[in-house]
């Protein structure tokens, strides 16, 4: 599980609609990416997504708005006083954050299922679109056990497949094959 991992999250199913408010668009180089999935939102368009992914978008477009509103700071202030100040604080990016969240449902919680329960369902699924009457059910023909390098020879003679009798019984099985 990823940090960005939203498993095991209370706010999982549910659905929040995450607009980009600013004036500029929201690009994965400005950190609009979750668990490296990159995400682009035009400026004054919206997304549905899951909760703690709006959540984590919201807050890296929260802080390029801070950057883009960030004072010029020239050689006077490089003296410590300007060049250490923080242009956001955590409490401030979660605030403006918050603004770019509306409309929030919650989906039908997915009861967790094993992956036996997930493939009994595929063959369900399957098993009504192509239905066993319609088709012939194909035979499993186990593969003929041959004793020596003899029985091998024999078998390919009959099956006129041309070999050299050198090759040892495995490769001169594999002929068969």
């Amino acid at each position: 599980m990823t940090p960005n991992s939203p498993m095991g999250n209370a706010d999982l199913n549910k659905v929040v609609r995450l607009t980009n408010k600013t004036d500029f668009d929201f690009t994965p180089e400005m950190g609009a990416k979750y668990d490296s999935v990159p995400y682009f939102i035009t400026a004054g368009k919206s997304m549905l997504a899951p909760k703690p992914v709006a959540k984590l978008l919201a807050k890296h477009l929260a802080r390029q708005v801070f950057l883009r509103n960030a004072p010029y700071r020239d050689e006077t202030e490089v003296d410590g006083k300007g060049s250490t100040r923080a242009l956001w604080t955590e409490e401030q990016a979660l605030k403006l954050a918050d603004t770019f969240i509306t409309d929030e449902y919650a989906e039908e919680k997915e009861v967790p299922r094993s992956e036996a329960q997930i493939m009994q369902q595929k063959i369900a699924e399957l098993n009504k679109e192509f239905p066993m009457d319609s088709m012939e059910t194909a035979t499993i023909m186990a593969p003929t056990q041959y004793v020596d390098k003899q029985e091998v020879i024999q078998a390919l003679t009959e099956k006129n497949i041309r070999f050299d009798a050198r090759l040892s019984k495995a490769a001169l099985e594999e002929l068969l094959t």
